[in-house]
């Protein structure tokens, strides 16, 4: 490794993380080496204990898999770029270690390729690791702009029976009313996986909020509790792996898609944002001007961002009242809106959902605040308070309301590749471009795949 790669590695923690951590939980044994592709799955490598501490101390990386941020596509639709051999590095991060459940851990890793396996890698063999990236843009935000951001995440999901075989998963409740927050939801099997699946995320130090049941049927929501950016996109990823897991040892699947059930209400990831400046020089109007700022940037180039936050054709089922709305727009505590204001400093964002890679999103998110800030550009949109279905064209024109959200994944990636609108000075290309190829690969693979083989494979991954 040459210095100018030596320059750009990433945070990894320290050896005594390592130590520290293992004296604390005495009964891990393995440690999952975490990662997230392109398609948003969680990836892993299980480490023994012994050979974790052997890299800690010496700083060494592990050997990923071959195209390890790739997705779902074909290794015969690769990137021209990635040759037969390609192979990545796992750094791990040791002060995102966690526990994960009995005897097992959990650490979260930034991405390198190796310069002779990746033809345009030049120095620079973080460029397309999300994680990598999102780290960045939250030191430059705060040094540059003196902004600070905590990150809040809540995770929408379906718990069903574990379906056998070649068996679709199916409600085995009729989806006749709206279920948000009732108590008889929470009963029964329902209450057991979330209540361990509560506990089981406290034990390993992420904080939640609350649980309840969700409007669908079988539908509830964990909210996760308020935290550093980069840390919040961790316990997101982990958060979901807990689920997951308490759920299967229940007899249950959880299932997070956009729409698993067409009968029934759909699956969003909602993440709440509040801003502070680290300025003191700022006062509470100086703050709001850069959060405005910053707001402008996101909402201005928020149909660009559903390329990369909403990167599925099911995404788009999303689209429609109470969910995130069909406008581009914001409105204090509005839901039919894909930007709510819950305050001057805390806002959440919701045309996200699980298909996505977190991290991927939170970078585009906060690239397109930073570009906000930097062209001071106004928040020419006004408060929407109301269901749009309600508003005359001439209302919402004069709300600044007049661009609808982009219809499909396709439409979204045709906006960016049209104007990228600056993305590509504050985002790695390559990082951004991958993003772009993988998705154009996959809509070819699961054409190929067919209707049938397409569902099943989403509801096995997501």
């Amino acid at each position: 490794m040459n210095n100018s790669q030596l320059a750009c590695q990433p945070e990894a923690g320290a050896p005594a993380d390592l130590t520290d951590f293992f004296q604390r939980e005495k009964d891990i044994s393995m440690v999952h080496f975490h990662w997230v592709d392109m398609s948003g799955r969680l990836l892993a490598r299980v480490v023994p204990k012994s050979r974790c501490q052997t890299l800690a101390a010496a700083g060494q990386p592990t050997t990923g898999t071959a195209y390890g941020i790739l997705g779902f596509m074909s290794c015969l639709d690769l990137p021209d770029n990635c040759m037969p051999g390609s192979r990545t590095a796992l750094y791990p991060d040791w002060s995102s270690l966690c526990r994960l459940r009995e005897g097992h851990a959990s650490v979260l890793c930034n991405i390198s390729e190796e310069n002779n396996a990746y033809g345009d890698v030049d120095g620079s063999i973080f460029d397309r690791c999300p994680r990598y990236s999102l780290s960045g843009l939250v030191k430059r935000i705060r040094e540059d702009h003196c902004l600070s951001m905590l990150v809040g995440i809540e995770i929408e999901f379906y718990l069903v029976p574990q379906p056998h075989h070649d068996e679709m998963p199916h409600l085995t409740s009729a989806p006749l009313y709206n279920r948000n927050s009732v108590a008889c939801s929470i009963r029964g099997k329902n209450e057991a996986v979330l209540c361990e699946s509560a506990q089981q995320l406290e034990r390993c130090g992420i904080a939640i909020e609350h649980y309840h049941a969700e409007s669908g049927p079988q539908q509830f929501e964990i909210a996760l509790g308020p935290m550093e950016v980069v840390k919040a996109a961790d316990s997101y990823v982990r958060a979901k792996e807990i689920v997951a897991n308490v759920a299967e040892a229940h007899g249950m699947k959880a299932i997070f898609l956009p729409r698993p059930f067409e009968e029934a209400d759909t699956c969003g990831l909602h993440v709440h944002m509040s801003f502070e400046s680290t300025s003191t020089e700022d006062d509470a109007t100086a703050q709001e001007g850069k959060v405005q700022h910053f707001l402008a940037g996101v909402l201005g180039r928020l149909s660009r961002l559903c390329a990369y936050a909403m990167p599925t054709e099911e995404s788009y089922s999303r689209l429609h009242l109470m969910t995130l709305g069909q406008w581009v727009c914001w409105g204090t505590e509005n839901r039919d809106a894909p930007v709510r204001r819950i305050n001057s400093n805390h806002w959440e964002f919701r045309a996200i959902d699980c298909t996505a890679n977190i991290f991927l999103v939170l970078a585009t998110y906060i690239g397109a605040g930073i570009l906000g800030i930097q062209r001071q550009e106004p928040l020419q949109w006004l408060d929407s308070t109301n269901y749009h279905f309600r508003y005359t064209d001439e209302t919402r024109k004069s709300l600044g309301i007049t661009e609808m959200l982009p219809a499909s994944q396709a439409e979204a990636a045709t906006l960016f590749n049209m104007d990228t609108m600056g993305f590509e000075t504050v985002i790695s290309p390559r990082l951004l471009d991958l993003h772009q190829r993988v998705k154009a690969m996959e809509e070819k693979t699961f054409r190929e795949l067919g209707e049938h083989g397409r569902v099943k494979t989403f509801l096995d991954v997501y």
